[in-house]
């Protein structure tokens, strides 16, 4: 018996450029790059890395951001098969100095052994990526979007894991990316003209990156949206103007895929939809057990046959066989794959100056967001020199929206009740 080979998107990316050298791999208003152009810049990429000592098992920095220099260098750093440090450039110097202290940790303690690796280290967390499981991640959200040969995939994701997944599913499925630069997509003209010159037949992206798209209609109806993270009101107003796509989620250690689900589900029934083929999921307690139907508890993965991994997040399961919505500890916040602790973040206001403090997930029209508030003393910060502060040593989404002063927290009965405030 001869098994199946393993599908690996940076060499399949490879075996297109064979078969069709002429084919547009990614698109950019500066010119056209095609697949034969792609890999020869790659292998290019390949050869100066050897000549610079890196080997299979080396460990990389790449700052993952949208655009083709990078892409020839994560491409050509998983075809030798090291392990990618993936930074995000618009993490502060802080948040970047202490993720290097947990991915050192991480690779002290042993990696996998003959294969890639993807260290997720984008907001001072560190999160390790399998390199069979971000291969199957790459497969499985190209088949749950349906990407053809062919295709415009247009990617609006800025930076992370997260973008070289889409990537990767994008062009290891024959389609073209759309790698028109951020600062176009950030002008609504701009990316009018844009979309109407060339129009995306799916769309990647988050809702922070989505909202202004959908917003000012530069994008043509009936695009599939393929969404990192659902949000009840952005779905609405999408499923309104014609659109139609999924949501997919997963904790950090799946590169953000797990589940799938159609955009516009009810918002009386949260759910995460159904796993992606391939994926092995329990819920289990805190001794490792399974836990029934309907009881939350920890999400234990495993991909393409790796070894199961047990994220933060937490879940149960629905009796039509779902995921409910998957969610981390008790008050927390997730924005783009990140889990975001407030009590760690009213820790910070008062070790940087207030004399006490309490930060809130709180719903607003754009989403979930924190809340933080504080009381000063003489001599204190101001609310607005603790929320410049909190910027420089953490990552933008667990910096408060707003700071309020307040007299006093009502610790009487042991904690803040945040109702109150």
């Amino acid at each position: 018996l001869v098994s199946a080979r393993p599908f690996d998107p940076a060499s399949h990316i490879a075996e297109l450029a064979h078969e069709r050298p002429d084919a547009v791999a990614v698109a950019l208003p500066a010119g056209d790059i095609s697949f034969g152009a792609l890999e020869a810049r790659v292998q290019a990429r390949v050869a100066a890395l050897l000549d610079l000592g890196v080997r299979p098992g080396s460990t990389r920095e790449i700052v993952l951001t949208r655009g083709p220099d990078t892409l020839v260098e994560a491409l050509a750093s998983l075809r030798l098969g090291v392990t990618i440090v993936a930074l995000r450039p618009e993490d502060p110097p802080a948040v970047q100095a202490e993720a290097h202290i947990h991915v050192a940790a991480r690779i002290g303690a042993g990696l996998p052994k003959g294969t890639t690796t993807l260290i997720d280290a984008t907001a001072g967390r560190v999160a390790v990526v399998h390199g069979d499981t971000w291969r199957w991640a790459a497969s499985a959200v190209a088949a749950a979007a349906g990407l053809a040969p062919g295709e415009r995939v247009l990617s609006t994701t800025r930076s992370g894991v997260s973008w070289l997944v889409e990537a990767a599913a994008a062009l290891s499925h024959g389609a073209t990316l759309d790698l028109v630069p951020s600062a176009q997509l950030d002008d609504a003209w701009d990316a009018r003209d844009h979309l109407e010159a060339a129009p995306p037949s799916v769309v990647f992206g988050d809702v922070q990156a989505l909202r202004p798209l959908i917003d000012e209609k530069a994008l043509p109806a009936k695009t599939r949206l393929i969404l990192w993270g659902g949000d009840v009101a952005f779905e609405a107003s999408a499923t309104k103007e014609g659109f139609i796509g999924l949501v997919i989620e997963g904790p950090p250690e799946t590169a953000g895929a797990l589940t799938a689900r159609p955009l516009g589900l009810p918002s009386d029934r949260r759910s995460a939809g159904r796993c992606l083929p391939g994926a092995r999921v329990r819920v289990v307690d805190g001794s490792h057990s399974r836990c029934p139907v309907g009881v939350h508890g920890f999400v234990e993965v495993e991909c393409a046959g790796g070894k199961p991994t047990v994220s933060s997040l937490r879940s149960r399961w629905l009796p039509d066989g779902a995921l409910a919505e998957l969610k981390g500890p008790a008050g927390t916040l997730r924005r783009h794959g990140n889990v975001v602790e407030p009590l760690a973040v009213a820790a910070a206001l008062v070790a940087l100056g207030a004399t006490d403090a309490h930060v809130d997930v709180r719903p607003s029209d754009a989403g979930e967001r924190l809340v933080g508030f504080v009381v000063l003393g003489p001599g204190t910060p101001t609310t607005t020199a603790l929320r410049a502060s909190l910027a420089d040593h953490f990552a933008p989404e667990a910096v408060p929206a707003v700071i309020l002063e307040v007299r006093s927290l009502n610790r009487a009965a042991g904690y803040v009740d945040g109702r109150g405030l």
